[in-house]
């Protein structure tokens, strides 16, 4: 898994927030307790 400083930031903000990340980048499918969608789940 590769994820950058923000990716990495962003990540850690929805699972401490317990939030969705909604993103393009699959990378963050593989962040363990995550809730990861892609953007085509919702057009």
């Amino acid at each position: 898994m590769r994820l950058t400083y923000f990716d990495s930031h962003h990540a850690a903000v929805g699972i401490t927030e317990n939030i969705e990340l909604v993103s393009y980048d699959k990378e963050y499918a593989k962040v363990g307790g995550l809730e990861y969608s892609h953007p085509s789940r919702y057009i």
